[in-house]
C-alpha cells in the first residue's frame, strides 16, 4: 500500500498535470463505455468528451491526490515515531536491534559517553541533550547511509557496519572514542566529551543476545582500562583485547 501511494502522489507540478489528464481519460472512457451499454448506442465525441471529463474531474482528482499525501504524511510520521529515537534522530533501541537480527556477519560497535553526568550537572541538561544530538551527528558522519546507527538510551549508542576487515574496524572504532565537541550558546564554552567503545564481530555470535552481551562486556573493559579507547572482545574465549 505504501509503495503504490507513494507512486500515485505527485511530487512536482507536471505530475499533477499528468494526473489529471490521466483520470480524466478514464472518466471519459467510462463515460463512452456507460453510454453505450445503456442507449446499445453512442454519439460520442471524444474531444468533447475528454475535455468534459478532465473539467468536471479535476477536482475530484486534486481533492483525493490531497488526501493521499496527507495519509502518508501522518502514515510517515507514525512509522519515525515509532521507530525513531525523538531527540536524536537515531533509530531507537528497539527498531536497531529489529534490523540488527535481519543483518549477516559485520562488526558491532557500542558506545558510551565518558563522564556524561558531569556536563549535565555542569551545563544542565539542555546542553545534555545537544552533546547527545552532537555524537549522534558524528557517528552518522562516520558511516554510511546504510549501516545501522541507533540510541540505545540514555548516552550509550550503537553502530553496525557488515563487511569491515579488522584494520577497518579499529580505524572507525578510535575515531569513535574521540567523541565530540559542542560549542555551548549560553556560555560559549565548548564542551568536550569521549566515548569508550565495545567492539565485536558479529559472525562468531549465535544469537542477538550474545552479540549484545560480548559488546557491552567489551565496553565495560573499555572504560575499566580508563575510558576514551575502545576495547575487542573474542567471542571464541570471552576475553577483551583493549586497544587504544
Amino acid at each position: 500500500m505504501q509503495n503504490f501511494v507513494a507512486w500515485v502522489v505527485p511530487r512536482r507540478w507536471w505530475h499533477w498535470v499528468i494526473s489529471i489528464l490521466t483520470w480524466g481519460g478514464v472518466v471519459g472512457l467510462l463515460g463512452f463505455l456507460s453510454e453505450l451499454v445503456v442507449q446499445d448506442h453512442t454519439n460520442y465525441h471524444a474531444v468533447r468528451h475528454f475535455w468534459m471529463a478532465i473539467i468536471t474531474s479535476a477536482p475530484l482528482v486534486v481533492f483525493a491526490i490531497v488526501i493521499l499525501r496527507q495519509s502518508n504524511r501522518l502514515t510517515q510520521d507514525a512509522i519515525n515515531m515509532a521507530s525513531k529515537d525523538p531527540l536524536t534522530g537515531l533509530l531507537n533501541r528497539r527498531a536497531f536491534l529489529d534490523a540488527l537480527s535481519m543483518q549477516s556477519a559485520g562488526v558491532l560497535f557500542m558506545l558510551d559517553l565518558d563522564h556524561f553526568k558531569i556536563i549535565n550537572d555542569s551545563y544542565g541538561h539542555p546542553a545534555g541533550d545537544q552533546v547527545l544530538c552532537a555524537m549522534g551527528h558524528v557517528m552518522k558522519s562516520l558511516v554510511r547511509k546504510t549501516d545501522l546507527v541507533g540510541r540505545l538510551g540514555g548516552e550509550e549508542f550503537a553502530v553496525f557496519v557488515p563487511a569491515l576487515t579488522p584494520n577497518e574496524a579499529q580505524s572507525l572504532g578510535e575515531r569513535m572514542s574521540l567523541g565530540t565537541i559542542y560549542l555551548d550558546p549560553s556560555t560559549q564554552k565548548q564542551i568536550s566529551v569521549t566515548a569508550s567503545v565495545g567492539v565485536v564481530a558479529t559472525g562468531c555470535c549465535d544469537s542477538i543476545e550474545n552479540m549484545l552481551r560480548f559488546a557491552d562486556k567489551a565496553l565495560y573493559h573499555a572504560k575499566a582500562a580508563g575510558r576514551a579507547q575502545l576495547a575487542w572482545i573474542d567471542c571464541a574465549d570471552d576475553t577483551p583485547n583493549a586497544i587504544i
